[in-house]
């Protein structure tokens, strides 16, 4: 078992359900959408592309409190 092949936790879980979710959203023809739809569409995007930031830097911030690139080989654990 490698470092990523860790049991799954509600992160992991949880990370599979986002991109499960965005695959389907992916499908959706933006030409049927109102201007209105669109205009709430992109402020909501806008939204959650902040709130996975503040995430990914949070895990980055642990993954360096645990000094994991020095089991990976990376040079940082920059983002």
């Amino acid at each position: 078992m490698t470092l990523w092949q860790t049991p799954t936790r509600p992160l992991v879980s949880g990370l599979a359900g986002v991109h499960a979710a965005l695959d389907e959203l992916a499908a959706v023809p933006l030409s049927t959408l109102g201007d209105v739809e669109v205009a709430a569409a992109l402020a909501d995007l806008s939204r959650l592309n902040s709130r996975v930031r503040e995430l990914e830097l949070r895990v980055a911030a642990e993954a360096d409190r645990r000094r994991l690139g020095d089991a990976t080989g990376a040079a940082s654990t920059a983002v």
